[in-house]
């Protein structure tokens, strides 16, 4: 039976930093996960306790924790995932936690300090369409008075009439394709969005412990949830070239990897370290998504500010001028 509204990303994250706790003590992953739901609170409709005791049943049943987990939970949170696979072949819990959980905590503040970095943009622009419309009510009050505004002012507003809906429209459409248009290649700089960029960045990191815990590479390129369309040819790709008994550098070379990938997995096939290749990766795609970040920091609110003073220019040309132009012709 599922959840059908699960836990939330913090609720996951709060209770694994508990149970690595309870584990790091000396409870077993089952006792430590029998006493971290015992805690959770009882009153209103905690989903994180129900799911955790379908947990607790399916262990009951015989199954170990990834299965279980994988039974009890719809959307199971890929870093948790990860966590049980890497516990499970390495015999620590805690680490694969705690190791999972700061990685996760990291993206989750990266994509809030984006969300952060364009509200302030937003709400300028948002008042000043604001204003905007405060200006056209007020205008009416021109009819009350005899005034002739000149031909110049007409055209004036009937230009930036049109401009703003040209600017308007063009936003929109951009804004549209951004939105919509699923990066076409691994590695595809986007100047003002990088989501993509921490997509690559925790993926790569889940590879890079799953292959310290033990874990064959194969595996660890088996596509997840969510994952982008280019990263999943990507990761099919090298899978289907290994697979024929290629090396781990001309299969990410044929496969479209980034240079530094394919520098890094030449030093690989020599130290047998494949995990650095990809701890390279994520740190790589980590300080590119950091770059993208203090880009859009900097530049959205001066951008903001400059269509925003735009607007309330055209707006008083609009409709505030031909007010002062009747006034003055009393």
């Amino acid at each position: 039976m599922w959840i059908k509204r699960g836990p939330s990303t913090v609720q996951w994250q709060e209770w694994m930093r508990h149970w690595a706790e309870l584990n790091r003590v000396g409870l077993s992953a089952v006792d430590a996960l029998l006493l971290s739901r015992e805690l959770q609170p009882q009153r209103g409709r905690n989903t994180l306790r129900q799911t955790l005791g379908q947990v607790q049943r399916a262990l009951e049943s015989g199954m170990d924790l990834v299965q279980a987990f994988r039974f009890a939970v719809k959307n199971l949170p890929a870093p948790l995932l990860t966590a049980l696979q890497c516990a499970q072949a390495s015999g620590n819990l805690a680490e694969a936690l705690d190791l999972q959980l700061l990685r996760w905590i990291k993206t989750t503040e990266a994509t809030s300090q984006l969300l952060r970095s364009l509200f302030y943009p937003a709400l300028v622009l948002v008042l000043s369409l604001a204003c905007w419309g405060v200006m056209a009510h007020v205008a009416p009050m021109q009819a009350q008075t005899p005034q002739a505004p000149s031909q110049p002012t007409l055209i004036a507003g009937d230009w930036a009439n049109f401009l703003m809906a040209g600017g308007v429209l063009g936003l929109l459409l951009i804004l549209l394709t951004k939105k919509l248009q699923p990066p076409k290649a691994l590695v595809e700089q986007r100047h003002l969005d990088p989501r993509h960029d921490l997509h690559l960045a925790s993926h790569f990191h889940l590879m890079a412990c799953e292959l310290d815990a033990g874990i064959d590479i194969l595996e660890t390129l088996k596509p997840r949830p969510g994952n982008a369309t280019a990263l999943k040819l990507f990761l099919a790709q090298v899978s289907r070239l290994l697979s024929q008994g290629m090396g781990l550098a001309l299969a990410m070379e044929k496969s479209g990897a980034p240079p530094f990938m394919v520098r890094q997995a030449r030093m690989v096939e020599h130290t047998g370290n494949m995990a650095s290749c990809f701890h390279l990766a994520a740190k790589v795609f980590d300080l590119r998504a950091s770059r993208c970040l203090r880009r859009l920091q900097l530049g959205m609110p001066p951008a903001a500010l400059l269509i925003s003073a735009g607007i309330l220019m055209m707006a008083y040309q609009r409709h505030i001028a031909p007010l002062y132009a009747g006034l003055g012709g009393l």
